[in-house]
């Protein structure tokens, strides 16, 4: 085992460090994962270091500081919600009913903070 850790060591010299600072790079890029893809009919919330900030991100892909920001993925495709129910009538005759909501969600994302729930983090319109 000792041979084989020798011959690594004399291969891992002759690599020029330009190839070995590159892969180290190639390596921390993929494990931080420093990208966030939006899908269509979806925003993104960035939030930075858990703190909701006013930045709403469209669909496409987004960059982002791996370790401050997060990137929370919300859909705002109109939903729909279906139940169906059986009761029964005064003079006993079944009623089926079927009741179908559509909706969507308005994007209002806050933190936790208590700091602030007293600001509205709505998007202005204006």
């Amino acid at each position: 085992m000792a041979i084989e850790d020798v011959e690594i060591g004399k291969i891992l010299r002759k690599v020029p460090m330009s190839v070995k600072v590159t892969a180290v790079l190639i390596v921390v890029f993929v494990l931080l994962k420093p990208w966030a893809m939006v899908g269509a009919g979806e925003r993104g919330v960035v939030l930075n270091f858990g703190a909701v900030q006013d930045k709403v991100l469209n669909e496409g892909l987004h960059f982002r500081i791996p370790v401050m920001q997060q990137i929370v993925v919300m859909d705002v495709k109109v939903q729909k919600a279906v139940t169906e129910t059986i009761a029964a009538s005064s003079d006993l005759q079944d009623v089926t009913s079927t009741l179908a909501l559509n909706y969507h969600l308005c994007l209002l994302y806050t933190s936790p903070s208590p700091r602030d729930r007293t600001r509205s983090r709505m998007p202005s319109s204006a």
